[in-house]
């Protein structure tokens, strides 16, 4: 054997060395497994898992926390319940899941005397707590939402006429606590203001026209004064607080916002 072999034999033998004493590790794990597997299955399958610690989501427990605070639960009031300041996130969170949220927590503040918001962020912190609680507890009312085929055509009316889209925010303002959200009102009220639509039962206003809907546009553009004044107005009429286009206002209330604009930028 010339020196090269000799050099990889030397290089190569240390390596079959190591390998050699990785075995005896391998065995070991081998068997280890083998005696876990052993024990799980003498303490049997539906105990088994009692051996896996479970993993409840934290909101859930959150949850749970305030419904033992309300029945006056003194470990529960202690943070780890739901701390004040995760109440909105956690609202926020529901509104996103659940449709139904935003017409059930509106109710609870108008039964509470407190003034529903468009705006689930603007409820009192402490309102929110209160209703969480009763949604921890399925307390609050279940209703029935409008079909699917009643929803479809609810879209279409709305999209073809703009005083269909003015005058159901007004219906909404009016029955379902200023909840628009069609999904998530009682089938009743879909249901109802299709039938009357349909039978012409709204006094129908006449619209805006295009020369004041291009006026109150380029009022907005002007400057950011312009738009908080436009979304002001908005909010001061009740049921409209989120209809800020123009072109689905009717022509007189375009016409008094213009007067009352130009008389606040005078």
């Amino acid at each position: 054997m010339n020196s090269r072999s000799n050099a990889r034999a030397g290089t190569s033998q240390p390596g079959r060395l190591a390998a050699r004493r990785r075995k005896p590790h391998f065995f070991a794990l081998l068997v280890a497994s083998v005696v876990v597997v052993a024990v799980i299955l003498s303490v049997g399958g539906s105990q088994a898992f009692f051996l896996i610690p479970s993993v409840v989501p934290a909101r859930t427990t959150a949850l749970a926390g305030l419904a033992r605070a309300a029945e006056g639960d003194p470990a529960a009031s202690k943070p780890g319940a739901l701390p004040a300041s995760d109440c909105r996130q956690e609202l926020w969170a529901l509104s996103k899941t659940e449709a139904r949220v935003g017409y059930h927590l509106r109710k609870f503040m108008h039964e509470q005397g407190v003034e529903p918001t468009f705006q689930l962020s603007d409820a009192p912190e402490a309102t929110v707590r209160q209703f969480l609680v009763l949604h921890a507890e399925g307390s609050l009312e279940q209703f029935e939402v409008a079909s699917a085929d009643a929803l479809a055509e609810l879209d279409g009316v709305r999209g073809r006429d703009v005083f269909a889209y003015w005058q159901w925010h007004e219906v909404t303002g009016q029955q379902a606590f200023g909840t628009k959200r069609p999904d998530g009102v009682p089938a009743q009220v879909v249901n109802q203001f299709l039938e009357t639509f349909k039978a012409d039962g709204f006094e129908r206003l006449e619209m805006g026209t295009a020369i004041q809907v291009a006026k109150v546009r380029a009022f907005q553009k002007r400057s950011i004064a312009g738009h908080a004044l436009w979304k002001e107005f908005c909010a001061s009429h009740r049921g409209q607080e989120i209809n800020f286009d123009p072109k689905s206002w009717p022509a007189e209330h375009l016409q008094r916002f213009l007067i009352e604009s130009k008389e606040e930028s005078a």
